[in-house]
């Protein structure tokens, strides 16, 4: 009698055992990790290059971080994106406020970048996106408003050793000895004066 053959064990793949609901929310978490991240780099942004191979085709935009107006140039978006050749049409223009917004009814993409330039980081609010910008609706839940740029330190207090002190009262005029002697004058005409009333009283008494 021989010995039966045996089976080879039966294999499934991890996929066809793991649960469709188990599938999808792996599949959301990580479309929502690659969003964030996307959307941090908007924010993290200052200079936007607008490329193109040639002065008649479309131009695509990409957003880079150089720190300063001076720095975002054509040849830094040469140099940050491949896309950006020298044989090409490159722009360069500097924003330090980014605006994230979506309209009510339109957010199934989410919020969109919106970069611009302000003169004062108090500027960069989510109602000044509103101002520049049709696709921000005025409504704080549906736009975010992120300063790019430099914000400068405030002045610090004056040390108390660097402060001169007030400067002397000045000193009360002299008295002129002229005074001096039209006061004692005063001051004898007044006394032989009363002397004077006195004896004419006692006259009369």
């Amino acid at each position: 009698m021989g010995i039966p053959p045996v089976s080879p064990p039966f294999y499934t793949h991890p996929a066809r055992t793991m649960p469709r609901q188990t599938l999808l929310g792996a599949l959301i978490v990580s479309l929502l990790a690659v969003s964030a991240q996307d959307a941090d780099q908007d924010v993290n942004t200052d200079c936007t290059c607008a490329c193109a191979a040639s002065s008649s085709a479309a131009k695509t935009e990409y957003h880079i971080a150089v720190g300063s107006e001076a720095a975002c140039t054509p040849a830094k978006c040469i140099d940050e994106r491949a896309e950006c050749t020298a044989g090409g049409l490159v722009e360069a223009t500097y924003h330090d406020c980014t605006c994230h917004c979506c309209n009510v009814g339109q957010c199934q993409n989410g919020m969109q970048p919106y970069p611009f330039k302000v003169d004062f980081p108090e500027q960069c609010t989510a109602a000044k996106c509103a101002s520049e910008f049709y696709q921000c609706p005025n409504d704080p839940n549906l736009v975010e408003a992120t300063y790019a740029g430099v914000v400068p330190s405030p002045s610090p207090p004056p040390n108390a050793a660097d402060v001169p002190p007030p400067p002397p009262s000045p000193p009360p005029p002299p008295t002129s000895p002229k005074s001096l002697v039209l006061a004692d004058y005063e001051s004898s005409a007044g006394r032989v004066s009363v002397l004077t009333a006195f004896v004419t009283i006692f006259m009369f008494l």
